[in-house]
């Protein structure tokens, strides 16, 4: 146990040097070094280290260069937040993108994502979430119906008809912001666990191989909102390990050899939710 313990502590400390490595001057981080700070990946980096109850160093210069950021869409002003709220700073308030971005049916954005989209939900869940951290009033009914519209028979999530993990878990995660009872969702779970690799970890659809990190972390977040540990998990914490990358960060599969903030704060909250580091 003793030896263990003392790789998984040296596992940690590895990504804890890969991730400040990456910290920029004005405060900022990249997941690509030498290249310009960006919110996105400022927030991953404070994330990670947040779940590794590491506190990150000169916040102040953080937060200033967080405060000028150009909150010039959706994504920035959503990952600006994230991090100031992780920095137990005030939160910045924009109060016309959810006006912008609100459709008919209840949801927020379009359905009609493009190939790098991770969901037709993603906009949905963070303009949900965001709104919920700045206390703006929500239709809840509204917007609860038209996620449960995606919902399909075989207990997934998507548009279409067809199923993927990655809108399934966006769809849960906005279920769960507003207090829908996700864990009553017995055919979603095991919808989740179909996705499961026999290696270890998850699949974005059913028998669709290799596992990728970030369809492993939606798989393990769904199965966390919907309060289920099924026997596959075993085989999670072994496959996130063999992303581990010797610089420290993570990769997004076995096959796939680029560390990045994402896979690596994907790994780490998965690991910590395991209660494996």
């Amino acid at each position: 146990m003793g030896q263990a313990t003392g790789v998984l502590e040296e596992v940690r400390q590895r990504v804890v040097d890969y991730i400040l490595a990456r910290r920029n001057d004005d405060g900022g981080y990249t997941s690509v070094q030498f290249t310009d700070s960006n919110a996105r990946d400022t927030f991953l980096a404070l994330a990670t280290l947040r779940e590794l109850d590491v506190t990150p160093p000169n916040v102040e210069q953080t937060v200033v260069w967080l405060r000028s950021f150009p909150l010039a869409d959706l994504g920035s002003i959503y990952y600006v937040n994230k991090s100031l709220c992780i920095l137990e700073q005030p939160l910045v308030d924009v109060e016309e993108i959810f006006e912008k971005l609100r459709n008919e049916y209840g949801g927020y954005g379009t359905l009609d994502v493009d190939v790098e989209s991770t969901s037709e939900l993603e906009t949905t869940m963070m303009s949900v979430e965001l709104m919920r951290m700045l206390n703006k009033e929500l239709d809840d009914v509204k917007t609860t119906n038209f996620v449960l519209k995606l919902k399909n028979p075989d207990g997934g999530f998507g548009k279409g008809g067809i199923s993927n993990l990655i809108s399934t878990y966006h769809a849960l995660r906005v279920l769960s912001l507003l207090d829908y009872e996700v864990k009553a969702l017995d055919d979603s779970a095991n919808y989740v666990v179909t996705c499961a690799s026999p290696s270890g970890g998850f699949t974005v659809k059913p028998g669709i191989e290799p596992a990728f990190m970030e369809s492993t972390y939606a798989g393990f977040m769904s199965l966390k909102l919907l309060e289920r540990f099924p026997e596959c998990l075993y085989k999670t914490a072994d496959f996130v390990l063999s992303c581990l990358n010797s610089n420290g960060g993570f990769r997004r599969s076995l096959e796939h050899g680029i560390s990045s903030f994402e896979n690596t704060y994907c790994a780490i909250s998965i690991l910590k939710g395991l209660g494996v580091i």
